[in-house]
């Protein structure tokens, strides 16, 4: 069967590869020399069948089932891909995924929660995939193979500014805190006053370091190996001297010391629900007509609208 699909890629790769596809999906090799003809093939493919190459690579010998022959025509509307999907602090949460062109950003995300984290918060289905470049989410119904991207962020699509914060999964607890702090001291989006802003960065600290955070404002100004003080307060305060900074967060470090992980997870993310912008999408946008002043905004899209 391979040497016919291999003959067949040669001579007309457009039916090639998709055959290919589906092959491997149904059974693997049956013997060494058949393994290093197809290994052969995936190396020697064209820049336009890379995504085919690089799917067939990861399926070939997997645990599998046959397409149907509703899966089989998906190859007809859009690549097969495969995808590395990250969460919001850049840990790897999978690697080289391989995604059918069947298969939309809706089953990606139930396999990720289900499989890869186990989430049980009933809130687990407000988790999508976000362009890791430009920040954007992808809708439910799209299906990765339409765009040209690779890198994801898994993230929660939506945030409510009444929900409550905490939960009994503590996966859940967890990824909502790194959302809320790449919301706050990353992006900027949430603007948040001064006097939260050393609670807030004590919080992020602590969270990190644990019990190596330092807790005297020259050690925590002094702080540059693995974070630095600046790194703990939104962008509008990257400007502003360490020990500034380290004196606004210092009371705080001595406040929260004794709280463990969840404990500081919460402290800071209802700091960041009472923010009337919390959970908000914010996007670069270029005005053009409609306005009296014309020109660069942030639109921001939340649960209030």
């Amino acid at each position: 069967v391979y040497d016919r699909v291999l003959t067949a890629l040669r001579r007309t790769p457009s039916r090639g590869w998709p055959l290919l596809c589906v092959v491997a999906l149904t059974c693997p090799p049956a013997t060494d020399g058949c393994r290093r003809n197809v290994d052969a093939a995936l190396a020697c493919a064209s820049s336009d069948y890379a995504r085919y190459a690089l799917f067939v690579h990861e399926v070939l010998g997997a645990v599998a089932s046959p397409p149907s022959e509703q899966h089989i025509a998906a190859f007809a509307m859009r690549p097969p891909s495969v995808v590395n999907i990250t969460l919001v602090d850049g840990e790897a949460l999978v690697e080289a995924l391989p995604v059918a062109p069947w298969v939309d950003c809706a089953a990606v995300a139930r396999h990720l929660i289900t499989t890869r984290l186990r989430l049980t918060d009933a809130r687990r289905s407000t988790f999508g995939l976000f362009f890791a470049d430009n920040g954007r989410p992808l809708n439910r119904s799209e299906f990765v193979g339409d765009v040209h991207e690779s890198a994801f962020v898994f993230k929660r699509v939506l945030r409510f500014l009444h929900e409550p914060s905490r939960s009994d999964d503590p996966v859940f607890e967890r990824l909502n805190f790194l959302q809320c702090e790449d919301d706050v001291l990353n992006e900027g989006r949430l603007p948040i006053p001064r006097r939260d802003a050393g609670a807030l960065a004590a919080l992020s600290l602590l969270a990190t370091l644990g019990a190596a955070t330092p807790y005297t404002v020259e050690d925590l100004a002094e702080l540059t190996e693995d974070i630095s003080i600046n790194e703990c307060y939104p962008p509008l305060y990257e400007d502003e001297a360490p020990l500034t900074l380290a004196s606004l967060a210092a009371p705080h470090v001595a406040a929260f010391r004794k709280l463990d992980a969840r404990a500081l997870y919460r402290e800071f993310v209802d700091r960041c629900r009472a923010r009337p912008l919390y959970g908000a999408h914010v996007f670069e946008v270029d005005v053009v007509g409609g306005l009296n002043a014309l020109g660069a905004y942030r639109l921001a899209v939340g649960s209030r609208g």
